[in-house]
């Protein structure tokens, strides 16, 4: 009785903002706290600032707990391993999907058709590119994008491992 009444819940806040007052100081405490100590890449303060990360930490916020909010904040911040590791969970218990985009002639374009999986590529650095961020960006994107290929590929190789 109880879980079918969370679900209907779930059901009915699902897409809606969850409307509270987020303190966005003691959310990152556990994040700042252990930055020094993390050997991951994460995504630095300036960059986080300026994408304007703590606005999307609000609009994809569902935890009811501090505790919760404090770990999903981390997730977002760091983007080796963690990120792998939110992937995998994620794709246990859901279906990802993506929409196809294409750089052409200094235009992306999307295909507004959602497909099953993981994309393939990614038009991000060249749409930094041709908006002219600074090059310190374009370098920090270019890393992660490094670092990340490594951890997907070896999370691609896992999986095959685990399939045969």
């Amino acid at each position: 009785m109880r879980k079918r009444k969370k679900q209907k819940l779930l059901i009915s806040q699902w897409g809606k903002p969850k409307d509270q007052y987020r303190d966005m100081d003691l959310i990152s405490a556990y994040f700042n706290s252990s930055r020094a100590s993390i050997s991951d890449f994460y995504i630095n303060d300036r960059t986080w600032n300026d994408l304007d990360m703590d606005q999307v930490f609000e609009k994809i916020d569902r935890c009811e707990s501090r505790i919760g909010q404090q770990k999903l904040y981390q997730l977002l911040r760091i983007q080796k391993e963690e990120k792998s590791e939110l992937t995998a969970f994620l794709s246990k218990r859901f279906d990802l999907y993506f929409f196809k985009d294409e750089l052409k002639n200094d235009r992306l374009t999307f295909n507004y058709q959602l497909n099953k999986g993981l994309p393939e590529k990614s038009n991000a650095i060249e749409l930094l590119n041709l908006n002219s961020f600074p090059r310190e960006i374009i370098n920090d994107a270019i890393d992660f994008k490094r670092n990340n290929k490594i951890v997907l590929e070896r999370k691609d190789t896992e999986t095959r491992h685990r399939k045969d």
